[in-house]
């Protein structure tokens, strides 16, 4: 169940979650959409979860691609963990699962996050 992985991810990580961030973070419903202001966690959450998830799905079904949507390049790259945001890079090296020396961070291409 991915929930348990989440949960050891979570610990490794040291991250606690709010009553209302558990509530959404961990429903099985399968699509999410989150909605707040400028600095309500909705990149945080999103992040987590992808993070989250797709460890999960790595494990159980082998390699997958995911996409990271923003209105542009640059909000892209946010999301992802490239220009000041600490989430899914950061976590994903935290939990030594990244290997930046198998990945692509360009202004103008993909970004890609490899493992070794």
């Amino acid at each position: 169940m991915w929930q348990d992985t989440a949960r050891t991810i979570l610990k490794t990580l040291e991250i606690t979650l709010g009553a209302e961030q558990e509530h959404i973070f961990f429903d099985d419903v399968r699509v999410k959409v989150v909605a707040g202001g400028e600095g309500s966690g909705k990149s945080f959450l999103g992040a987590l979860y992808g993070l989250c998830r797709s460890f999960h799905d790595f494990v159980v079904h082998g390699p997958d691609l995911y996409w990271i949507v923003g209105a542009d390049f640059e909000d892209a790259r946010v999301e992802f963990g490239l220009g000041g945001g600490e989430y899914l890079l950061a976590w994903a090296e935290k939990l030594g699962i990244a290997d930046r020396s198998f990945s692509s961070f360009t202004k103008d291409d993909n970004c890609v996050l490899g493992t070794q």
